[in-house]
């Protein structure tokens, strides 16, 4: 964080101009680095009024940190027409996923999954981990990369899965094995 005690945000409005300047020029997805909430919901409100201002076509991924609310979903969906959504879950068992730092639920995640889809997301990525340091050898199973059937009892029936190689991911935690 280059000697800060906090994090330092682009300007909301200066994001939002990044990105038309990114759509003048191509035609290709544009991904935003970093939960555009977690400098709070007034700067993620902001970035998304100055995008509602001139849409373009470009498909914009969100990362996020924990599961978005139906409300700002539906928010993003008004001003970006083309949004996709990345997030980490690291595991389907919500134990794993806690000592990750990921503080929401399997229902919260589906939940999100769910409105998302209603709201006309264009690709979701749901990113997991094998080998986490919780996880001991016998609590893995298929269902960390099918992600087994969901809360409600109902099987996900995804438009496609894949599944891709291991990598070193800046910033993640450090594994011990």
């Amino acid at each position: 964080m280059a000697h800060r005690k906090k994090p330092a945000y682009r300007d909301p409005k200066l994001l939002a101009q990044d990105i038309f300047n990114i759509a003048d020029h191509l035609h290709a997805p544009v991904m935003i680095i970093g939960d555009p909430f977690q400098a709070g919901e007034d700067y993620g409100l902001t970035f998304l009024s100055e995008m509602k201002k001139r849409p373009i076509q470009n498909h914009v991924a969100f990362e996020f940190f924990v599961p978005p609310s139906r409300i700002l979903l539906e928010k993003i969906a008004e001003a970006i027409p083309n949004f996709n959504i990345e997030i980490s879950p690291e595991s389907h068992d919500e134990e794993v996923r806690r000592a990750f730092g990921r503080p929401y639920d399997n229902s919260s995640l589906e939940k999100m999954i769910s409105d998302a889809i209603v709201l006309g997301c264009k690709r979701i990525d749901l990113f997991f981990m094998t080998g986490s340091p919780s996880r001991p050898l016998h609590r893995f199973s298929i269902r960390s990369i099918t992600a087994g059937p969901s809360s409600n009892g109902s099987s996900p029936t995804p438009s496609s899965c894949r599944s891709s190689p291991p990598g070193a991911f800046p910033g993640s935690r450090k594994q011990r094995l």
